[in-house]
């Protein structure tokens, strides 16, 4: 379920430089190598929290001074779905010439192991189960285990932008993905990351799962 109550209290219990060191090791506030600049995550330091509590408890959640994007947030559902090991993002497989040769690939390089294969696997099973009667049943396919968070972040106006991660198929994954749409995606203030991100995932990974193109 998702709870912002519960994951507040156990972030308070973990502490500031618990919650910064993982996401450290899910590469925010690092320098992950990528062929276009982009802009990683960022979680404040424990130096920001000790007269600064309630904030550590948002923190937790993803709210305050937390920032991510689309793409740090595929990076940490990769990792989950590969077992623990998350990779370092390519733009291309490989470089072709006019005629069809190759002309140079690009092979899969580890970035980091943030979690362990058994935590990776615990949270596989949560995350399908958010599919399968959570917050995230929109995104439901047949036939297709399809792991995922959804997340409802509140803004100054007072309409969420809403997140969807995901990744599929959950005993074989071969796609991640993740997707935010601001303002809450024409959702207006009721719009919340399943009903309305969840579909836009889901349309996403029937895309890849459909096409021999995808790995």
């Amino acid at each position: 379920m998702s709870c912002d109550v519960t994951f507040a209290e156990i972030g308070l219990k973990l502490g500031a430089n618990v919650l910064f060191d993982q996401a450290r090791k899910f590469g925010f506030d690092t320098h992950v190598p990528f062929d276009i600049p982009w802009a990683e995550g960022r979680f404040p330091p424990p130096s920001f929290f000790p007269t600064r509590l309630p904030l550590l408890a948002f923190s937790a959640v993803g709210q305050a001074d937390v920032a991510a994007n689309p793409m740090q947030m595929a990076l940490v559902a990769s990792a989950i779905a590969n077992g623990g090991v998350e990779m370092q993002p390519q733009l291309v497989r490989e470089i072709r010439a006019p005629g069809g040769g190759v002309l140079r690939s690009f092979h899969p390089k580890v970035l980091s192991r943030p979690i362990s294969a058994q935590t990776a696997a615990t949270m596989t099973t949560l995350m399908e189960s958010v599919v399968q009667s959570g917050t995230g049943t929109p995104a439901q396919i047949p036939g297709v285990q399809v792991a995922a968070k959804t997340g409802t972040a509140e803004t100054t106006s007072g309409i969420p932008n809403v997140w969807f991660v995901a990744f599929a198929p959950g005993g074989n994954p071969r796609i991640a993905v993740a997707v935010v749409l601001l303002n809450g995606g024409g959702g207006g203030t009721a719009a919340t990351g399943g009903t309305v991100a969840g579909p836009v995932a889901k349309t996403i990974i029937q895309a890849c799962l459909s096409d021999r193109t995808c790995p």
